[in-house]
């Protein structure tokens, strides 16, 4: 599938120290996880806020991005919208893959078989179908507010005309 190793595995962890005897060693906590898609080719990546909601208000949150057959990256944070459910990510590399082709929202119907690709679970690049079920939704933000006319955009949503051959 073309889109495939644009879609990023997110983890963010939280430093530690863990006492072995009367020494203490530097250790690295999982914290969230989730999945998130290249957006353009400088390295930005869409992702959802509760992924990092967990290291936001760390000094120095420790995000990696991983995307297929490349080794994971740091990101750091460019943005997010909590109501939104919303965030983006920037990593750097020079051998990006092509990002992932967009479509717009007003082409969507009920109806419209799509498939959803993602990393849920760290479980890599697993590909589920779907049906779009209803558009125009109101659905309760993270910090309470309300999202009007939204739908489920943050693993892409491929319309299977959209496919490889």
């Amino acid at each position: 599938m073309r889109a495939s190793p644009s879609v990023a595995y997110i983890q963010t962890v939280v430093g530690g120290v863990k006492r072995n005897g009367f020494s203490l060693k530097g250790t690295e906590v999982p914290v969230g996880a989730g999945s998130g898609f290249l957006w353009d080719d400088r390295g930005h990546i869409v992702t959802n806020y509760h992924v990092i909601a967990s290291v936001i208000k760390s000094n120095n949150p420790n995000i990696k991005v991983k995307l297929q057959g490349m080794p994971a990256l740091p990101a750091t944070i460019v943005g997010y919208e909590p109501e939104k459910d919303l965030a983006v990510l920037k990593i750097s590399s020079r051998n990006l893959p092509s990002p992932v082709e967009v479509g717009s929202s007003n082409d969507l119907q009920v109806g419209q078989n799509v498939l959803a690709i993602g990393s849920p679970f760290g479980l890599d690049y697993t590909l589920t179908t779907g049906v779009v079920s209803a558009l125009g939704r109101d659905v309760d933000g993270m910090a309470g507010g309300s999202s009007r006319d939204a739908f489920n955009l943050m693993q892409p949503l491929i319309p299977k005309q959209w496919r490889a051959s």
